[in-house]
């Protein structure tokens, strides 16, 4: 399974097009061979990004377009950025790391380049897309998505100019085994 950079947008409108909202996706972590086949089995959408549509539609309250169910961000520029690489966009492997996965009854390379993906994503955000221009940036997520949040933040807040304000929305991001 390889993940690919890819993620979907909405510009906002021409007042809030500066103001953005760039959500994480969840979906767990892999960590083991045992969590990355169980990770793999119980949701494949997650690990590699062939299954995931080229259009989608995210209904989560604070990306909606709807200004009655979204008073505040529905004219913002919306990033939703889905999940596939199991490591909150940390791993930054060469080589794929080689897993036995059960249902094929044989190893499987899965490649662990998350930190890849989001630092091609969040240039072609600011070179393509005008987030670089940004006056106002929510970086927001949940599950594993919201421990990259809290993972990067710090990072990606220093791509931005230093006049752009940026918040940081982690939910559920906290994992007890």
């Amino acid at each position: 399974p390889v993940c690919t950079a890819r993620y979907f947008y909405r510009l906002g409108s021409p007042t809030n097009a500066s103001k953005w909202i760039i959500y994480f996706e969840g979906g767990g972590w892999c960590y083991s061979n045992i969590t990355c086949e169980e990770r793999r089995a119980r949701y494949p959408a997650l690990v590699s990004l062939s299954s995931h549509p080229k259009v989608k539609t995210v209904r989560l309250f604070f990306n909606s377009g709807d200004p009655g169910t979204n008073p505040d961000f529905h004219d913002w520029t919306h990033v939703y950025l889905p999940y596939c690489d199991g490591s909150s966009y940390l791993g930054d492997r060469e080589d794929p790391r080689h897993i036995f996965v059960a249902a094929y009854k044989r190893l499987m390379p899965f490649y662990f380049r998350g930190h890849r993906i989001l630092q091609a994503t969040m240039q072609h955000l600011l070179n393509a897309k005008g987030l670089g221009q940004a006056r106002e940036v929510i970086f927001a997520g949940h599950s594993a998505g919201g421990m990259a949040v809290l993972l990067h933040v710090d990072r990606l807040r220093k791509l931005l100019p230093a006049t752009t304000r940026v918040v940081a929305l982690v939910d559920a991001a906290l994992f007890i085994k």
